[in-house]
């Protein structure tokens, strides 16, 4: 019985090796290019996703890209601008036929007095 493709991580010295919970999966990651974003986007790739990272520092975004290989795409997406989002799931859906998986990592600022659930669009414009 197959249990799916397994990944083995080296590093440890251990040779472990872990299913790649991932494989077939399409996830777009918002604010991907640093920190935790960029941390995610290894992980999920390193787990069999294709992954789209999208930010609005097209430079590190395109560098990360074209590291992490053809599994990635950068795609410039600016979270506050609800075209920018239509536009990230239109391309995402043309190139892979689907969207399984939505991080949402990026941040917006902005007006923290009021809660989320007061919020509407023009409070992201």
């Amino acid at each position: 019985m197959s249990h799916g493709s397994v990944a083995t991580k080296s590093g440890n010295g251990h040779g472990t090796s872990y299913p790649r919970r991932l494989e077939g999966k399409v996830a777009i990651i918002t604010g991907g290019v640093g920190g935790i974003g960029a941390s995610t986007v290894e992980l999920f790739v390193e787990n069999g996703a294709k992954v789209i990272i999208t930010d609005i520092q097209d430079h590190l975004g395109l560098a990360m890209s074209d590291k992490l290989g053809d599994n990635v795409t950068y795609i410039h997406c600016n979270v506050s601008n609800e075209d920018e989002i239509i536009n990230l799931i239109d391309t995402t859906i043309l190139k892979y036929g689907k969207q399984d998986i939505m991080y949402n990592n990026a941040g917006i600022i902005g007006n923290k007095s009021r809660s989320i659930l007061d919020a509407d669009n023009s409070d992201l414009e």
